[in-house]
């Protein structure tokens, strides 16, 4: 089951001690900022122990782990500057108008969702119902149909967050809840292993800030669902990796080796560093290209650059891994620049969290978008291009929908306030 560990040089003793002494550092190095178990910064932490063990437990360059430690350190020097948000302790008190919008984009959301998705699985089939998930959730999703991954990135998770905060806030839960169940149900046979952890995540984001103002039943309730979720989501991960593999020990073992081989980028760029640089234009220039590539070919703007993973593991047919933030402060800025990249990075993760923790808003929709930027901020640390097609996604969806959100209920009010003046005829 373990042997990808002799496969890549591990020695497992080293491999514990690299482990445990990650794990014991980064916890006390944030233990201050995580709010909840199951939060993306408890993620982000899990990603840098699996990233520290492989830069650690192999024989790679002195000079380049004291440079991903450098960079590591930094980013972390930005996120605490940001001092910790104070926890609003107000109860949030939204505005109808704002509720009866959001309200408005979440069903219009939950009908474009399942149409979509819908629409894949009668036309290529449902990446999960295929023999090998992983790569159909790739290879099945070319042309037109490349639309609705979109559509299930930003756009959900904005529904994800929309519904579970009008939920906790109590704000027609039945239907948002009923709405949610449906749309993730579809959105699951996408074939993404990690589907279910926006909803985890989500979940833990509201139940923790204390201007929601979530009674102990509602927290306890929470809770279960959370954990309800989270096995889920480690069942359809399973159930991904087995499929993949054949069996259902080879799934497991692949699952493990995936969870360790987070950092699996480190793996592939530093045997090959100067073959990706001669390939790339490793310049902050080439940094802002390699951001917005996804974006501005979407938009035919530009031509769609092959991504940045793919060039480091050596393919082109569009697998490759995360290039987390320290490879691209390498990659891109050298050691000086690199540290300046980390350190503001971190501060600007730190400060998405806080306008989301700290937030005193009024409007239903405001709280839900802060809420997406704290779900997705350290996507910017393990996948910047991955943040910016979610936000731009999210923009390009529901900005409209908010405006047909507005439109519907000027002419509703029109309505209303036509028929509560009309004069009562007479019956004589």
């Amino acid at each position: 089951m373990f042997d990808f560990i002799s496969s890549l040089g591990l020695d497992p003793n080293a491999l514990l001690a690299s482990i445990v002494i990650a794990a014991v550092v980064l916890y006390l190095a944030y233990r201050r900022y995580i709010v909840a178990a199951l939060e993306p910064l408890t993620m982000y932490v899990l990603i840098l122990i699996a990233d520290s063990t492989l830069m650690f437990a192999l024989p790679w360059n002195n000079t380049d782990r004291w440079k991903y430690v450098g960079f590591l350190f930094a980013f972390w020097i930005g996120f605490v500057c940001r001092r910790k948000a104070r926890l609003s302790k107000d109860r949030i008190q939204l505005k109808s108008e704002s509720v009866f919008d959001l309200c408005t984009i979440l069903v219009l959301l939950c009908a474009i969702i399942v149409a979509g998705n819908l629409f894949l699985g009668l036309t290529a089939g449902f990446p999960l119902l295929s023999d090998n998930p992983s790569a159909a959730k790739v290879t099945d999703l070319t042309g037109g149909l490349g639309t609705i991954k979109r559509l299930n990135m930003g756009p959900y998770l904005f529904f994800c967050c929309g519904c579970i905060l009008m939920a906790a806030l109590g704000h027609q839960r039945r239907l948002v809840l009923f709405m949610l169940f449906l749309a993730t149900s579809l959105v699951i046979l996408g074939g993404s292993k990690s589907v279910l952890l926006p909803v985890v995540y989500v979940m833990s984001l509201v139940v923790y800030h204390k201007g929601m103002g979530v009674g102990v039943a509602l927290q306890k309730a929470a809770r279960k669902y959370t954990l309800i979720a989270l096995g889920a989501a480690i069942g359809i991960a399973l159930l991904v990796t087995t499929k993949d593999q054949g069996s259902l020990m080879m799934g497991v073992s692949n699952l493990f080796s995936r969870v360790l081989l987070s950092g699996d980028v480190i793996l592939y760029y530093f045997p090959r560093r100067d073959a990706i640089i001669g390939a790339l234009d490793a310049s902050f220039f080439g940094f802002v290209s390699n951001l917005f590539s996804d974006t501005l070919g979407f938009l035919r703007l530009a031509s769609y650059q092959e991504a940045l993973g793919s060039i480091i593991l050596g393919n082109s047919e569009g697998f490759g891994p995360n290039v987390q933030f320290f490879i691209q402060a390498d990659l891109f800025f050298n050691l000086v620049g690199g540290l300046i990249f980390s350190c503001l990075l971190g501060y600007l993760v730190a400060s998405l969290r806080h306008l989301y923790f700290a937030s005193r808003t009024k409007s239903a929709i405001t709280l839900t978008f802060q809420c997406v930027l704290a779900l997705c901020a350290f996507d910017l640390a393990i996948e910047s291009g991955m943040f910016m097609t979610e936000i731009f996604t999210l923009m390009l969806i529901v900005m409209p929908l908010w405006g047909m959100a507005r439109i519907i209920r000027l002419v509703l009010t029109t309505i209303a306030s036509a028929t509560s003046t009309e004069p009562v005829k007479s019956s004589g």
